[in-house]
C-alpha cells in the first residue's frame, strides 16, 4: 500500500495546529513580595508584572521610613498637663505667702533661724521655703545665686528679691504681691518681720538688685 507523502505532511501539520490551539494558556499572576529586613527605617518591596509582550518585569517600590509613635502625645494632653502644672504652682505660691504672714511681728535676731528665737533675713526665707520642701541655701549672698534670675517687675508671689549696694548682697525678702501700686515683700528687718512696698520705700528702692525664682523649676 502506497502512502502519499504530501498528504501525510499536510495531515501532521494540521494535527499539530489543532492540538496547540486546544492547550490552556499559562497565566501569570501578579504577586507582591515584602522581604524580611532588619532595618527599621526603610524597606523595599518588589511586585511582579507582565508587560505588553507578555514578559515578566520586576518593579521596585521604595516605601517611606516607618514613624515611631510610641512616645506620641496629643496636643490637648500636653495643654492639659501644662494647665494642671500651672495651677499647682499658683497654689504653692499662694501657700508660701499665707504661711509667711503667720510670722509677721516676729523679732529680728542676727543668725536667727526659728520663730522662738527670731529671724534674720536669710533665716526667715530658709525657714519658709523649708516648710514647702523648696531648696534654698543658708545666707543672703548664696541665695542670690539660687534658682533663676528674673527682673523684679516680673516677680510672682513667693519669689525672692535680692538687695545690696555697690554690687554686694546684704538682704533678701519674699514677694507677697506684685501689682500696679508696687512690689510688696515680706522680710525680716530691724523692725522684725514686716511687709514693705519696696518700690515706694526710700530705703529699700535704691538697694534693689534683682530677683530670683526657684518655684516651678525642674529639680
Amino acid at each position: 500500500m502506497k502512502i502519499n507523502v504530501h498528504f501525510l505532511i499536510i495531515f501532521l501539520l494540521g494535527w499539530t495546529l489543532i492540538m496547540s490551539s486546544c492547550s490552556p494558556k499559562r497565566n501569570l499572576a501578579t504577586s507582591n513580595q515584602r522581604p524580611n529586613t532588619s532595618k527599621q527605617d526603610e524597606f523595599q518591596a518588589k511586585s511582579v508584572e507582565t508587560d505588553s509582550t507578555g514578559r515578566v518585569a520586576e518593579t521596585e517600590i521604595i516605601m517611606p521610613p516607618a514613624v515611631d509613635i510610641s512616645n506620641y502625645e496629643p496636643a490637648y494632653i500636653k495643654r492639659d498637663k501644662k494647665r494642671k502644672a500651672r495651677a499647682k504652682e499658683l497654689k504653692l505660691r499662694d501657700n508660701i505667702v499665707h504661711y509667711s504672714k503667720k510670722y509677721l511681728g516676729t523679732p529680728y535676731k542676727y543668725a536667727g533661724r526659728k520663730p522662738s528665737t527670731g529671724f534674720d533675713c536669710s533665716g526667715f526665707t530658709c525657714y519658709i521655703y523649708k516648710h514647702f520642701d523648696l531648696p534654698l541655701s543658708l545666707t543672703s549672698r548664696t541665695q542670690a545665686n539660687d534658682g533663676k534670675k528674673i527682673a523684679v517687675k516680673k516677680t510672682q508671689p513667693g519669689d525672692l528679691v535680692i538687695f545690696g549696694s555697690n554690687g554686694k548682697v546684704s538682704h533678701v525678702g519674699i514677694v507677697v504681691e506684685n501689682k500696679a501700686e508696687g512690689v510688696f515683700v515680706i522680710h525680716s528687718t530691724n523692725r522684725g518681720v514686716v511687709i514693705d512696698n519696696i518700690l515706694k520705700s526710700t530705703y529699700w528702692a535704691p538697694r534693689i538688685m534683682y530677683a530670683r525664682t526657684v518655684i516651678g523649676l525642674k529639680r
